[in-house]
């Protein structure tokens, strides 16, 4: 009888090591993937605060058809911006991200730093056809990180 004790006592030790060290792993895998969701938001919340951009000019081309509205953009934060998820909003409306409609590009070549990228302090250029009614307008340029700058013009 004593040796069936310990034996069976010696299983009981066993098995509650093994769920111990199951519940330390399955805990430790827990903590590993909040720590990287807490950074991955921390760099998020990282790229919106240190985004900030601004209209620094409208231009209209009345005379073609449709009319070409240049808005002018300066980076004013700390961020880089991938222009080709920027949308572009004129009087509301949603300009659709396609060639035929919108255009953009560093005027005067003036990225200079990363190729592709809107660089803090780097003019950026889009152009925008559409037909637009004669009379007072607003575009609306909105970063990937949800950051907005707009400015009014008059057709």
């Amino acid at each position: 009888m004593a040796f069936s004790t310990v034996a069976s006592y010696m299983v009981f030790f066993f098995a509650i090591v093994i769920m111990v060290s199951s519940m330390v792993m399955i805990y430790g895998g827990m903590v590993d993937s909040s720590n990287l969701a807490y950074d991955v938001q921390k760099e998020r919340m990282e790229m919106i605060v240190g985004t900030r951009i601004s209209v620094s000019g409208i231009e209209i081309d009345a005379a073609s058809s449709p009319d070409i509205i240049i808005i002018n953009l300066t980076s004013t934060g700390t961020s880089k911006i991938r222009p080709e998820f920027m949308d572009v909003y004129i009087d509301g409306i949603h300009v659709p991200r396609s060639i035929e409609n919108r255009t953009f590009g560093f005027p005067d070549g003036s990225n200079i730093r990363n190729p592709l990228l809107w660089d803090p302090n780097e003019l950026f250029q889009i152009n925008v056809s559409m037909d637009l009614a004669r009379g007072p307008h607003l575009a609306e340029v909105t970063t990937e990180h949800g950051v907005a700058a707009s400015g009014s013009f008059t057709v």
